[in-house]
């Protein structure tokens, strides 16, 4: 059985599309983020949040439910796809979604074996009109099965470009812990050397978190803006702004007591 082991699954398809963001900004915007560990995924939200977590993913939705992110995935699905296919397929069927509307799609790299696309759309979220970007990586076997992955986000329209720095690193955090049971993969009867086997895709994601464990630290800040630290007292990991960094304090201030300095976390945390 293969070790388990803590691996993202958003750094893969967002960090394809280098995660869709631009140099982060000066004005201090952007949320701290906390770290939340599920019985299948870790995930760092704002504070408030609510989470709802399945086998098959995560849905972070802000308090007022105007805002989302999400991951998914997918374990030998009957048939065959395409990425854009797939999101095409899956997200205008939530409910309370209606008029949806695509407005580009992008071939990214493929990633070990992967298929990548982002689809950057509009809609209604319970009447609220939003735009998203949601990016997917399909492996079909032979045109009979598929293993899918999604991730991505929403914003109220007028909002979205503003938010979309974040809301990507947001998405892309979501990391599975559980690789046992994520998707019911402990359901699967095992098959090697069976082309419907699925462990190609999940080994594809524990190399990837071998090499992340390295480099996301630095990958984060250049990137996304985001530094991972700990309250050394809670244990509690933040992902914070690098604008919300304290120079006259020399570190982050911790949200639940000012009056102390956050710890950096070590890499792979």
């Amino acid at each position: 059985m293969m070790k388990t082991r803590v691996f993202s699954l958003g750094l893969i398809l967002l960090g394809a599309a280098q995660l869709e963001a631009g140099p982060p900004p000066r004005a201090p915007t952007r949320p701290a983020l906390e770290m939340r560990q599920g019985r299948f995924f870790r995930w760092a939200a704002p504070p408030g949040w609510r989470v709802n977590e399945t086998s098959n993913g995560v849905d972070l939705t802000s308090p007022d439910g105007r805002t989302i992110a999400t991951s998914a995935i997918l374990l030998r699905s009957p048939g065959s796809t395409t990425p854009t296919q797939f999101i095409l397929a899956m997200i205008p069927r939530v409910p309370g979604f209606s008029g949806f509307r695509v407005l580009s799609t992008t071939n990214l790299p493929p990633q070990g074996g992967f298929l990548v696309q982002r689809v950057e759309c509009a809609y209604a979220a319970n009447g609220v009109p939003v735009r998203a970007s949601y990016t997917a990586a399909v492996r079909s076997m032979m045109g009979m099965s598929f293993d899918a992955a999604v991730v991505g986000y929403h914003a109220p329209a007028g909002e979205f470009d503003r938010a979309r720095d974040w809301l990507a690193r947001v998405a892309a955090d979501i990391q599975i812990t559980n690789t046992a049971q994520v998707a019911g993969n402990d359901q699967i009867m095992p098959a090697q050397n069976h082309p419907l086997d699925n462990s190609g895709l999940l080994e594809s994601w524990r190399q990837k978190g071998l090499s992340e464990d390295r480099i996301s630290k630095a990958r984060r800040e250049a990137t996304m803006g985001y530094e991972r630290v700990r309250d050394s007292d809670t244990g509690q990991v933040y992902e914070m702004p690098l604008e919300a960094w304290d120079g006259t304090r020399g570190g982050y201030v911790n949200p639940q007591r000012p009056t102390e300095l956050l710890d950096p976390t070590q890499p792979g945390e």
